[in-house]
């Protein structure tokens, strides 16, 4: 949000490309966590194969429609106003994820760190198959 307010008040072109770089960091971020929080969720359920599928379509459309709304809000409100609504965008996004909340599975330990959770998660991914072509 900080970093869409700041765009209406730069004046070279290295500040565009650094603000740009930050604001691109948090979708690099978001788009593995985000799949990878469903399984949490959906714990050993039928319903997971399609909240998969659904949270897939959503981020689709959503990819596809920001820059189709932003064009049409551009011929109607001025740029600066749209960093502004895009902020508040972000106040709202950050909002409801603060307010929702992920199930604790029991069989977990809750209290742990990175550094006890990394072995497990290596012998995972060493054991998981992954397809080298088309499967």
């Amino acid at each position: 949000m900080v970093i869409a307010l700041m765009l209406p008040f730069v004046t070279e072109t290295w500040q565009i490309y650094l603000l740009v770089f930050v604001l691109q960091s948090a979708p690099a971020t978001f788009t593995p966590a985000f799949p990878s929080l469903i399984p949490a969720v959906f714990v050993r359920s039928r319903a997971y194969p399609q909240a998969l599928s659904l949270s897939r379509l959503a981020y689709d459309f959503e990819s596809q429609l920001s820059p189709l709304s932003a064009a049409a809000l551009l011929t109607v409100v001025s740029y600066n106003n749209l960093f502004v609504g895009t902020a508040i965008g972000f106040a709202g996004s950050a909002t409801l994820v603060l307010a929702s909340r992920i199930p604790v599975r029991a069989e977990e330990p809750v209290s742990t760190t990175l550094w006890q959770r990394l072995p497990l998660g290596l012998k995972i991914f060493a054991r998981t198959i992954r397809c080298v072509s088309s499967c």
